[in-house]
């Protein structure tokens, strides 16, 4: 009798072990997608239009997501821009838990090159937009019998760079041809 329990017993740990193995490629269900504007300088100024927006999703309650971003152009005067933003959602409901979040928060986001009055006029700028973007979905650890297995805490990340170019107009040229 005790031979036919202990059979029983390694039967179930085995379709046990089984099934929590087979679990974590079910469970992985945290979708992301990024959503690139595309730089470019706004009229002949110093400004410039930038962003991205992260939206993400998971049947988890857990949910963070965010993303980076640097600007750098190639001149001396011209400082490195740079930022970052996250936002985390829980729900408590069955729910699918969806954020979405734009890096920076305000879109369309316009930013001021660092060091424009030291560029020379009639000079281009070549420049690029480094983002990043990340979604990561809390989960939860299912045992049984000392074997334990976690679904979800799966988390994305991606990135990409993206060129533009401005362009400092002749000090004449600044202000529409005309001269004080």
């Amino acid at each position: 009798m005790n031979t036919s329990r202990f059979a029983i017993r390694s039967r179930v740990a085995c379709l046990a072990t089984v099934a929590l193995m087979s679990l974590p490629q079910l469970a992985t269900a945290v979708s992301m997608s990024t959503y690139v504007s595309t730089p470019s300088q706004w009229g002949t100024g110093s400004a410039y239009y930038h962003g991205h927006t992260v939206s993400a999703s998971t049947p988890f309650s857990v949910l963070n997501a965010g993303g980076g971003f640097t600007v750098q152009c190639n001149h001396p005067a011209v400082l490195m821009m740079t930022g970052e933003r996250a936002l985390g959602s829980t729900t408590t409901g069955f729910d699918r838990n969806a954020l979405m979040v734009t890096i920076p928060a305000q879109q369309p986001a316009l930013r001021n090159i660092s060091g424009w009055l030291q560029i020379p006029g009639g000079t281009f700028l070549s420049c690029n937009y480094r983002w990043t973007a990340f979604a990561e979905e809390g989960g939860y650890s299912i045992g049984f019998g000392g074997i334990s297995t976690p679904i979800g805490n799966t988390s994305m990340r991606e990135g990409g760079t993206v060129d533009f170019s401005m362009y400092r107009p002749p000090r004449e040229d600044a202000d529409g041809g005309c001269r004080p």
